[in-house]
């Protein structure tokens, strides 16, 4: 269950998100990273949620951006961890973690609750 999405803002201050208002998904190699000025991870708003074509919830939790200079590098993804208990042939659990930052510098890991610690 995805908890963010992303959105990068461009020099010229227009914003390119992971999703339209009518829910349809763009893709990140889309993003033009030669205009890319600040990059974030943002929480689901409801009427979001329900538009989108994935499992997305709505929580009332931080944003996390970070500003990126001409020539830096943006690092942005997402990790999953899935675990299954193939005893009852039931049970998936799925952790996800936002990773945000830029190369070379530290980056944050942001849990599905808005926690986050530096790596």
């Amino acid at each position: 269950m995805l908890v963010y999405h992303w959105v990068a803002e461009y020099m010229d201050g227009t914003k390119f998100g992971q999703f339209n208002s009518d829910g349809s998904e763009n893709l990140f190699r889309d993003i033009d990273l030669k205009r890319l000025k600040r990059f974030g991870w943002y929480p689901f708003s409801v009427e979001l949620a329900a538009k989108v074509c994935v499992a997305a919830e709505a929580r009332d939790l931080p944003e996390y951006v970070v500003d990126v200079a001409p020539g830096e590098e943006l690092v942005a993804y997402r990790e999953v961890a899935l675990s299954f208990t193939w005893a009852m042939q039931k049970g998936r659990s799925e952790k996800i973690v936002y990773v945000l930052g830029v190369e070379g510098r530290k980056l944050l890991a942001i849990d599905e609750f808005g926690r986050c610690e530096q790596r």
